[in-house]
């Protein structure tokens, strides 16, 4: 294991011993890239922060620790459903923010529906069909170009949260 200082570490994806407070400060910032471990107590806390993600996992072993950083065992599937609904809530909330109203969450998507005069998941369903291509586009691509996790990451969320807005459409309709 090599320390934080060394640069070299972190093109070659090897695995650092770093502080909590050093910990902490990777999860926040998203910086530097790379791969980091952790001792807390009697537990160790592996951080993969490759991707600018901080993903960051419990072991009770440095073993397992560092074989999950190294992907050498399988992430835990139950993870990585949690991590994704962590992000699609977080992007949601900030992008109402940015195109909602509190008197209107769906607010564009009415102006959409009332400009072409068709339903409110119509009007979502057109605005998604451009997230729809490039998951499509991706999955044509894969294997033939090298096309980043972030990159993945981001049209994978866009394309789970308009089906989650869907969903919140047709229930609060019904309600």
């Amino acid at each position: 294991m090599k320390n934080i200082e060394n640069n070299e570490a972190i093109k070659n994806d090897t695995i650092q011993k770093i502080t909590w407070l050093k910990f902490n400060e990777i999860v926040e910032t998203k910086e530097p890239r790379g791969l980091f471990y952790t001792e807390e107590g009697d537990q160790y806390i592996g951080l993969n922060n490759t991707t600018g993600e901080a993903f960051a996992k419990d072991f009770n072993t440095l073993e397992e620790c560092t074989q999950w950083l190294q992907r050498k065992i399988n992430l835990d599937i139950q993870w990585i459903i949690d991590e994704q609904m962590d992000k699609c809530r977080d992007v949601l909330l900030n992008k109402n923010a940015e195109y909602g109203t509190e008197a209107e969450y769906f607010h564009n998507f009415n102006v959409a529906a009332k400009l072409q005069k068709i339903s409110l998941p119509q009007a979502l369903a057109g605005m998604m069909v451009k997230h729809t291509s490039s998951v499509y586009d991706l999955c044509r691509d894969y294997g033939q170009k090298d096309i980043s996790l972030e990159v993945w990451e981001e049209k994978i969320t866009d394309h789970i949260n308009y089906l989650l807005l869907l969903k919140a459409m047709v229930v609060t309709e019904r309600v």
